[in-house]
């Protein structure tokens, strides 16, 4: 059964769900990422790798000025 709330009402913090997921026990986080204690099996590994890509940062481009590499120079007063 269900718990009824005045439309004004917001529910109580015992019926909302964590929304961080510093909130979320161990259980939450991992059904939310929809994983298990031990990880990943090869086949969703490989689907998520097809579906998202590698998991990696784009490599950082050098600053030119005037298509020189341009080092910030660092004086000691």
């Amino acid at each position: 059964m269900t718990k009824m709330h005045h439309p004004h009402t917001p529910p109580s913090s015992q019926d909302r769900a964590p929304t961080h997921a510093y909130q979320q026990t161990v259980e939450q986080t991992l059904a939310a990422q929809r994983s298990t204690m031990a990880g990943l099996s090869r086949a969703e590994v490989q689907a998520r790798l097809q579906q998202h890509g590698p998991n990696a940062l784009p490599a950082k481009k050098a600053q030119t000025r005037n298509g020189c590499v341009f080092w910030p120079i660092l004086t000691m007063s």
